[in-house]
Order: structure tokens, then C-alpha cells, then sequence
């Protein structure tokens, strides 16, 4: 018996497990600001930058928060209080598998 490597096997894994429910924002401050975030799931991977931390982990998003981040205004570090516009202080990585649903 030989074993081929380098098979490419195409599966669609909702077929395979069913649809996938989007996880909830995971924002620290989801539940604190709701201005800035909405009651859906999460729609966006983001990340977040601060000069005193660096650049965050990957988080999951509600898209009220994406388009929060989108308009550029300010946003202050609740650590240390640096101050710069939001869009360059998060980045949306991409969207979480099919937001149409």
C-alpha cells in the first residue's frame, strides 16, 4: 500500500457539522459602552494597538464596533490615556465566516 502526499480534499465543513453560530463580541468593554457596540453577534475579527501593550490578540467583534472604528475619531487608552484616531489604533482583520445570515 502507498500513501500519496499532497491530496487536496475539498469539504465544506457546514456541510460536515452544520452551521456554525457566530461567537458573541468579545470587546472588554461590549457590556460597559453601548454606544459603541451593538446586542448581535460578533460580525469582524479586530485587533487593537496601544503603545503601552502593543498590538492585542485577535478578537471577535460586533459590526457596531467595526463601523465604530471606522469613522476615525479619537479613542483614548483606558491604561495609560494615549490618544490617536481609531482607525489606526484597530485594525478589522476580516470578516467571521458568512455574516449574511
Amino acid at each position: 500500500m502507498t500513501v500519496q502526499a499532497g491530496i487536496e480534499v475539498d469539504v465544506d465543513l457546514e456541510l460536515l457539522v452544520g452551521a456554525i453560530e457566530a461567537p458573541p463580541c468579545e470587546h472588554s468593554q461590549h457590556q460597559t459602552k453601548p454606544g459603541a457596540h451593538g446586542g448581535e453577534a460578533a460580525s469582524h475579527y479586530v485587533q487593537g494597538f496601544c503603545v503601552c501593550a502593543g498590538w492585542s490578540d485577535a478578537y471577535a467583534a460586533c459590526r457596531k464596533f467595526v463601523t465604530y472604528i471606522q469613522k476615525g475619531d479619537m479613542n483614548r487608552c483606558p491604561d495609560c490615556g494615549y490618544m490617536a484616531p481609531r482607525n489606526t489604533v484597530f485594525k478589522v482583520l476580516g470578516p467571521i465566516g458568512n455574516t449574511s445570515k
